[in-house]
């Protein structure tokens, strides 16, 4: 019976040894999971962010081809509107040198 208590004893102490390891394996294997887990949601966030930046750098670049098309049409306007302004007094002062030669 002594024998008995001895090797239940025993065998009772590897289990209680085998369920700490057990228990701190597990244990390392749920800190490592967290790690993975935060380092996949700074690298998710991280890329959201990268995201964020190219698109706000692809909007402020088509705002500023916008505005610069815009400047050029204005210029192109306003240089149609010259050259229009112009030819409509050659062709008063044509008119007129018509007239005054015609009166001659």
């Amino acid at each position: 019976l002594q024998d008995k208590i001895k090797q239940n004893k025993y065998e009772f102490e590897s289990l209680v040894s085998k369920y700490e390891r057990v228990e701190i394996e597990r244990d390392n294997l749920v800190r490592a999971l967290n790690e993975q887990r935060l380092a996949s949601h700074r690298q998710l966030e991280w890329l959201k962010t990268e995201a964020q930046l190219t698109s706000r750098n692809s909007s402020q670049i088509h705002i500023i081809e916008r505005k610069r098309a815009e400047d050029r049409a204005k210029k192109s306007e306003l240089k149609l509107r010259a050259e229009s302004e112009a030819r409509i007094s050659a062709e008063h002062v044509s008119q007129q040198l018509v007239e005054e030669c015609g009166q001659l």
